[in-house]
């Protein structure tokens, strides 16, 4: 996704991934590669408090803020840490692998993670919303049973049949 400066549009930069606190399960910034001439430069860091707006484009109030994440003291104990949210391996509290977690679903004022979007190979398997996750761990995200997942899942509103899309209830 494209980021761009919100007093000219310009083109800054692409999103390429995001820095997520385990334990609270905000946002905390996105790592973005940043446009340098005709070449992507390397990747930088925006802090979420400085992300405006997220649509088809993210705006940032400034190319001023990108820096490098390690130049933020208070993000030192997450990068640190070696427990991450995405890429990272799904597991049922009874041991069933259900994917590595391609993709979040998060609230865009709050910057909270809602959802957890497994896949296996290039399949999406059945959404987990972030109530079915009992810890995170350096080596998977352990959560409820699929069965319990499935159930909080259909309390959300969400389709336990297609994990991106919800299902409208049609009545005859």
């Amino acid at each position: 996704m494209e980021v761009v400066e919100e007093t000219n549009g310009k083109l800054v930069g692409l999103i390429s991934n995001m820095l997520i606190d385990p334990d609270s399960g905000k946002i905390l910034g996105f790592y973005i590669f940043v446009n340098s001439g005709f070449f992507f430069g390397g990747e930088k860091f925006v802090s979420s408090i400085d992300v405006l707006n997220i649509g088809t484009r993210f705006i940032i109030r400034d190319v001023d803020v990108i820096c490098d994440p390690n130049d933020i003291i208070r993000l030192q104990p997450i990068l640190k840490d070696s427990r991450s949210v995405l890429k990272q391996r799904i597991v049922s509290e009874s041991g069933r692998y259900l994917g590595k977690c391609a993709d979040v679903q998060f609230d865009t004022k709050s910057f909270i993670v809602q959802w957890l979007f497994p896949k296996k190979l290039y399949k999406w398997m059945v959404s987990i919303p972030v109530s079915a996750i009992l810890e995170i761990k350096p080596k998977m995200i352990l959560v409820k049973n699929i069965d319990s997942a499935k159930s909080l899942a259909e309390e959300e509103g969400q389709s336990i049949f297609c994990s991106r899309t919800k299902v409208p209830d049609v009545s005859i």
